[in-house]
């Protein structure tokens, strides 16, 4: 095979395979298995499973070509229709616990997964005439495990939440961070793939493991989960194939192009599938092709020459239907000469994970789950702000769900059983969020759910010069890395003569060139609170100081400013800078920068307009990502501030009038609203006793006025003190009673 060749996943436009063709990268969906694979032999040796290879690779040469030795061999093995179980985990893998897709949609999937291999599938009818005698059942059925590996019942169905989804080069970091279950075929499914350096861009729909490859611990097959199921974009065909690779088949083209030479030592080395001289994604029916004309020789079953068998499972066709006799030899021989998988489909096993014929399981309860999408996440961890309202959402599942049960440490309410409860925490530092779920077959287990809550948001203005004695660790900010092979991320550095910082002797700095391509490095602020610097002209901004320069012409490192009003939960980016953009160093290139020179740092500054000014629970998110050919990233004296307003500019700016003054009986207190805001009036006298007071209480957007001649009715003439508070910002002015 040619190992550079990405064995690609079925779709619409773009189908289960293409090669590095121009179309193939303009349609841009494809898998990893050869890639996948390549990596794995150049890794990976083992002398065993090398040799169980070469038997393997015998038998189903023999298989094919001794019909008395195949029969002999089918004789003393079991050939009724699925008699063969394959006991099955599904590891639904997902970045925030959504349940996008339901169990409903994963059972469809296994039902497409055994037609296929069973050669039950509808569209069989379009298998061309000449390949029906060698169209094959391959005589196994996947099963959804009943038991998991501690005996206890489930559906057969593991959702985990974890980053890793969507990390840079998941490939087998996703088996890192979701181990294989020994005894079970493993599945996992993610959210995307990451195509990783090097290599064409586009979408990978799956990858999988040949048998004998890798080791057993990472063997299965990863997958898209917008590819598990019919749709749009996918035939629902890729778990066909890419179980293909699980069980030793390979393309039913010839890798790396060409007719090849014999049928059992080039190409797929299966002689009933025949030549093909490279992928083809458009439905044969539509666009039959015949691109070998060695559709005759030794070995091979065909008297003439036939068309591509592009209708092949093993092909990258969007209109595949059928497995081959040949196909199903090198399945049987891989089972009957790899240990593991003859312990895989033993009785024993079968048993223990739930799936033998007849075996009665007790039904599994719920499984209690949580959907934090709509939570704040930093890093590992989950976030919330002490005081504000964070909801909660209950996604357990597994067997019916009847209630729930939640429990909340220093918070209000303490307990609950809404499966969405809005919360508000009381007390900053990590509290403890449980979670139980009830229905018919029982109660779940606990699911313990960890929650970072940050203190009241920081008064601002914010300096910031990243010192000795202020260490990143102090809870003023957080850092995190999108890779799990790196532990690189933001860190204060000294920056000692000949270097340069701005403010002091250290800076903090994001090693771009130390990270995989495509690494994001992420400082958070803590939370901030801005109202004390509404009343500030010009309006508040943030001043950073950053220095870069680039390794190369094409590096395109990146540093991307988000701001947000919502705890963390939403950022809305302000600012992208990248390559000769974010450059404070010209043109000049630099191997491993370091700034030896104030000129080699620049100030940027964003102003806290819109939906970012006067707030109490402001915060600031610094994102830099690596590009091939990345270097090292500087940031240096963080300031948020403002210079204050007088009184008369700061009621102008809030939009807040008192008129006419002194009273008169068309005297109004009059404001404006951006959003839904609680407000609290106030009036006392020059003593401080109050004389009009108005419960807070939340106003709509918009205009708004309070009469006040009438609720001062009886006041004794003087001067008294009108306060407005507007989310705790008190905006106050004089009243004059004649």
């Amino acid at each position: 095979m040619k190992k550079t060749l990405l064995c690609a996943a079925l779709g619409v436009a773009a189908l289960l395979g293409t090669s590095r063709s121009v179309n193939a990268q303009t349609l841009g969906r494809w898998c990893a298995t050869d890639e996948h694979n390549a990596e794995l032999e150049r890794t990976y040796h083992n002398p065993q499973l090398a040799a169980e290879r070469r038997a393997a690779d015998a038998l189903a040469e023999r298989l094919q070509q001794d019909d008395v030795f195949a029969r002999q061999f089918a004789a003393q093995h079991r050939t009724t229709s699925a008699s063969r179980i394959v006991p099955v985990v599904v590891h639904v893998v997902t970045k925030c616990g959504n349940t996008t897709l339901l169990k409903t949609g994963i059972e469809s999937g296994m039902a497409q997964l055994n037609a296929d291999w069973q050669r039950l599938n509808a569209d069989t009818i379009y298998t061309r005439a000449p390949f029906q005698p060698y169209a094959a059942d391959l005589d196994i059925e996947f099963r959804l495990a009943k038991l998991d590996l501690q005996g206890n019942s489930f559906d057969g169905i593991h959702r985990v939440t974890d980053v890793a989804t969507d990390a840079v080069n998941p490939r087998d970091l996703i088996k890192t961070v979701v181990p294989s279950w020994t005894g079970y075929f493993n599945i996992w499914i993610v959210d995307a793939i990451s195509a990783g350096s090097g290599s064409p861009g586009g979408i990978i729909l799956g990858y999988a493991q040949f048998p004998g490859t890798g080791p057993w611990t990472s063997w299965g097959l990863v997958m898209r989960y917008d590819d598990w199921t019919a749709n749009p974009i996918s035939n629902g065909r890729t778990a066909a194939h890419e179980m293909g690779h699980c069980f030793n088949l390979r393309h039913s083209f010839t890798d790396g192009g060409g007719c090849g030479t014999g049928c059992t030592s080039s190409g797929d080395l299966v002689c009933d599938t025949p030549p093909s001289a490279s992928s083809y994604e458009p439905c044969f029916r539509n666009s039959p092709r015949n691109t070998c004309a060695n559709d005759v020789s030794a070995g091979s079953p065909y008297t003439t020459n036939v068309f591509d068998q592009d209708e092949n499972y093993m092909s990258y066709n969007n209109c595949q239907n059928m497995f081959t006799r040949g196909q199903k030899a090198r399945v049987d021989a891989a089972i009957a000469t790899y240990p593991y998988l003859t312990n895989l489909i033993s009785p024993a096993n079968l048993l223990r994970t739930g799936v033998a014929d007849g075996q009665v399981v007790p039904a599994a309860p719920p499984v209690a789950y949580l959907n934090s999408c709509q939570l704040s996440r930093q890093g590992d961890e989950i976030v919330a702000c002490v005081g504000r309202n964070v909801l909660f959402t209950d996604a357990s599942h597994g067997a019916d769900v009847t209630g729930v049960n939640w429990t909340f440490s220093n918070a209000t309410p303490a307990t609950s059983t809404d499966p969405n409860p809005t919360v508000v925490f009381s007390t900053p530092g990590l509290q403890t969020v449980t979670l139980t779920a009830t229905g018919p077959t029982g109660t779940s287990a606990v699911l313990t759910i960890p929650v970072r809550v940050l203190p009241a948001g920081q008064v601002t203005p914010l300096t910031e010069s990243f010192e000795s004695n202020q260490l990143l660790t102090s809870g003023v900010w957080r850092t995190e890395t999108s890779s799990y092979t790196n532990p690189n991320t933001w860190r204060q550095v000294a920056l000692v003569t000949p270097a340069v910082t701005t403010e002091g002797d250290t800076a903090i700095r994001a090693a771009l060139g130390g990270v995989p391509a495509g690494t994001k490095l992420t400082l958070y602020s803590a939370a901030l609170d801005t109202r004390n610097l509404a009343n500030s002209n010009p309006i508040p901004t943030l001043q950073y100081d950053i220095a870069y320069s680039r390794r190369s012409t094409t590096s395109a490192d990146e540093l991307r400013v988000s701001f947000s009003n919502d705890c963390g939960r939403t950022w809305i980016i302000r600012r992208t800078q990248a390559g000769a953009a974010l450059s404070t160093n010209g043109t000049t290139l630099a191997t491993n920068f370091i700034p030896n020179a104030l000129t080699q740092w620049r100030t940027e500054s964003i102003a806290l307009t819109g939906p970012f000014f006067n707030q109490a629970n402001m915060m600031v998110r610094f994102e830099a990502t690596s590009a091939a050919s990345g270097n090292n990233l500087y940031l240096d004296n963080i300031r948020l501030g403002g210079r204050p307003l007088g009184i008369t500019e700061a009621l102008a700016a809030a939009g807040v009038s008192l008129a006419p003054n002194p009273l008169t009986v068309e005297t109004g207190l009059r404001f404006s609203l951006e959003r839904a805001t609680r407000v609290g009036v106030a009036v006392r006298d020059v003593l401080g006793r109050p004389v009009l007071t108005d419960a807070t209480r939340t106003y709509v957007p918009g205009n708004h006025e309070l009469p006040l001649a009438a609720r001062l009715q009886g006041a004794a003439p003087g001067v008294y003190v009108v306060t407005l508070e507007l989310d705790g910002r008190v905006y106050s002015q004089k009243l004059l009673i004649q």
